[in-house]
């Protein structure tokens, strides 16, 4: 098979797909696993091909790309959870992420991304010298102070 035709019958099998609703992955992925180029297939195929948006039933799906942290940011709430779980809470989830080198706020974001909170695990429980809490200064001293007393 020549290479003209090879492109046309990827090509078709990507137009036949689309139209049965099957489209799973995206144009390129598709003909990379096929062995052809996605962006050359204009270049080989010319007026045959038809734009991607043209294609009855074609959907465009964005690869979804990781973040960098994502990866460690995982690890150390799956950590954190597993010793929660077990009965070994090691302390405040901040000083937790803090002695493995990683901001407290990207673990944050990799939490709200992943619709996960630290009051859903189980063993978990707040500190109690972690708030702040405010305090109570008599009335007396107050005014005696404000006095000049």
């Amino acid at each position: 098979m020549d290479k003209i035709e090879r492109y046309r019958q990827v090509y078709n099998e990507f137009k036949e797909l689309c139209a049965r609703g099957e489209q799973k992955v995206t144009f390129t992925a598709f003909c990379r696993v096929r062995g052809v180029r996605g962006d050359k297939m204009q270049d080989v195929l010319g007026d045959e091909f038809v734009t991607l948006k043209a294609i009855p039933g074609y959907r465009v799906i964005l690869p979804k790309k990781p973040k960098p942290d994502d990866d460690i940011c995982g690890r150390i709430y799956e950590n954190f959870r597993t010793l929660c779980a077990e009965g070994r809470q090691p302390g405040s989830f901040s000083n937790y992420c803090k002695t493995r080198g990683v901001a407290v706020a990207s673990v944050w974001w990799f939490m709200r991304d992943h619709n996960l909170r630290l009051i859903d695990i189980p063993g978990f429980r707040l500190r109690k010298d972690t708030h702040k809490t405010a305090q109570e200064v008599p009335f007396a001293n107050v005014i005696f102070e404000e006095a000049g007393f």
